[in-house]
């Protein structure tokens, strides 16, 4: 199994050298679990795209969600399926392969609904992230 960097960065037992907490047993929740915290967590650096070591560094973990005032709607949720692409090829090696798409909430116009469906040990993962445009902000549908 790989890890996370998040649960490398874990440890249940800091005075021992080895790990033994079973990780394995619950990997797949694991793995819901910590993309769920990617995809809710925002990068704290935005505009630092001429700097790739630093922009796809920790130091950015999560999706931006900062636009300019005045961008179109439907551009802003091309490049918000883009980030979110970016942000599982970053931060989430043990998914090689991944869709996401977007479709527009018919109950609600102001939200758009993104996704994410990927296989992890035979199991299917579906992640499903609404985004609104009134107030800017992503939230994990479940």
């Amino acid at each position: 199994m790989i890890t996370s960097l998040l649960v490398r960065l874990s440890d249940n037992e800091p005075h021992q050298e080895e790990d033994d907490y079973p990780w394995d047993l619950q990997s797949c929740e694991l793995l819901v679990n910590e993309l769920k915290m990617m995809l809710t967590s925002r990068v704290r650096m935005p505009d630092i795209d001429n700097m790739p070591e630093i922009n796809a560094s920790i130091l950015n973990y999560g999706i931006n969600e900062t636009f300019v005032s005045d961008e179109e709607t439907m551009n802003r949720y091309i490049v918000l399926e883009e980030r979110v692409t970016r942000a599982m090829q970053r931060f989430e090696p043990r998914i090689a392969h991944f869709s996401v798409s977007r479709a527009a909430d018919e109950n609600e116009p102001e939200l758009m609904v993104f996704t994410i469906t990927a296989h992890y040990e035979d199991a299917p993962i579906i992640v499903v992230l609404k985004w609104n445009n009134m107030t800017g902000q992503f939230y994990i549908h479940e």
